[in-house]
C-alpha cells in the first residue's frame, strides 16, 4: 500500500528529516548525565526514529503497524516517528503486571 506520505518520491526528504531528528536526539543524549531524566526520552526518541527510518526503507512508513491502515499525513507531520494511526494509538491496551 503506497500513500502520498510513503510514496518513493518522498523517501529522500523523509530520510533526511528523520535522520536529522535522530542525530539531534543522539547528540542531546550524549550531553545528558547518566542520571538525567531527559536521557531516557532522547534514547526512546532515537529508537523510534530509527524504526521509522527502517519503515521508510522497506516501504511501510505511513502504514499503521496494528491495523495496516494509513497513518494520516497530519499525524506524521506532528509525530514523524508514529507507527500507529490515531484510532489504534487510542485503543485501550491490556494492563500487564
Amino acid at each position: 500500500m503506497t500513500s502520498r506520505v510513503n510514496h518513493p518520491t518522498n523517501h529522500p526528504t523523509l530520510r533526511h528529516r528523520l535522520a536529522s531528528m535522530l542525530e539531534q536526539h543522539l547528540d542531546r543524549a550524549d550531553q545528558c548525565d547518566q542520571d538525567d531524566p531527559a536521557l531516557e526520552a532522547h534514547l526512546t526518541a532515537a529508537v523510534q526514529l530509527s524504526a521509522a527510518l527502517r519503515r521508510v526503507a522497506n516501504g511501510t512508513y505511513g502504514i499503521c503497524r496494528q491495523c495496516d491502515g494509513p497513518i494520516g499525513a497530519q499525524r506524521l507531520e506532528a509525530v514523524p516517528a508514529a507507527a500507529l494511526c490515531i484510532p489504534c494509538e487510542q485503543r485501550p491496551r491490556p494492563f500487564l503486571i
